[in-house]
C-alpha cells in the first residue's frame, strides 16, 4: 500500500509586497507565522505516521522551505525538488511519477493551492471543488492499493492527521 501525504506549503510572505519588489513569484518565501505553523502541524503528523520515505517538493521558495521543515521532523526521509509539482503542472503526470515508485512507500508532496486540489480530486476520482480546503502548511493523506492510479485514491483524511 502506498501512502501519499500532501501538503500545502506554509504561509508565504505578503504577496503584493513581494511583487513591488519586482522579484519573480517563485522566490517568495515563508513568512515567520507560516514557519512556525509548519513546525506544529508537522510535530502532529510525526504523532500520526510512522515513517516517511521521500519528501518530494515544488522548486519554489516557499514550498523547499516547508519541505526542509518536514525533513527535520522526518530526518531519514530522502528530499528532492520535482518540477511536477508546480502550480501549473499536470497532475496526471505526477500520478504517473508516484506509480514508479515501490509500492509500499510514504511519500510526502509539498506544492501549492490549487493544485494540490486538483491532485486529490485526480487520485480519488471526485471534483476538485470537493476537497476540503487544505490550509497552509496543512497536509491531506491519501493511499493506494497497490500502484497508484488516476481515480483509484483513497481520500483517509484532511487538515487533521488521524493514526491510519
Amino acid at each position: 500500500m502506498m501512502k501519499v501525504i500532501l501538503v500545502r506549503h506554509g504561509t508565504a510572505s505578503d504577496a503584493a509586497a513581494w511583487e513591488e519588489s519586482g522579484k519573480p513569484d517563485e522566490f517568495r518565501p515563508l513568512s515567520e507565522e507560516g514557519k512556525s505553523k509548519c513546525r506544529q502541524s508537522f510535530g502532529a503528523l510525526k504523532a500520526s505516521i510512522e515513517t516517511l520515505d521521500t519528501i518530494s517538493t515544488s522548486p519554489y521558495s516557499r514550498a523547499i522551505e516547508t519541505a526542509e521543515i518536514l525533513a527535520r521532523a522526518f530526518p531519514d526521509a530522502r528530499a528532492a525538488t520535482n518540477p511536477l509539482l508546480k502550480p501549473d503542472s499536470n497532475p496526471d503526470e505526477m500520478i504517473a511519477w508516484l506509480a514508479r515508485r515501490a509500492p509500499e512507500k510514504t511519500i510526502a508532496l509539498v506544492c501549492h493551492e490549487p493544485y494540490i486540489n486538483g491532485l486529490i480530486g485526480r487520485m480519488c476520482g471526485v471534483r476538485d471543488d470537493s476537497v476540503s480546503e487544505i490550509k497552509e502548511g496543512r497536509c491531506a493523506f491519501v493511499e493506494f492499493d497497490g500502484k497508484p492510479r488516476s481515480s483509484q485514491g483513497t481520500l483517509v483524511w484532511v487538515n487533521t492527521p488521524k493514526k491510519s
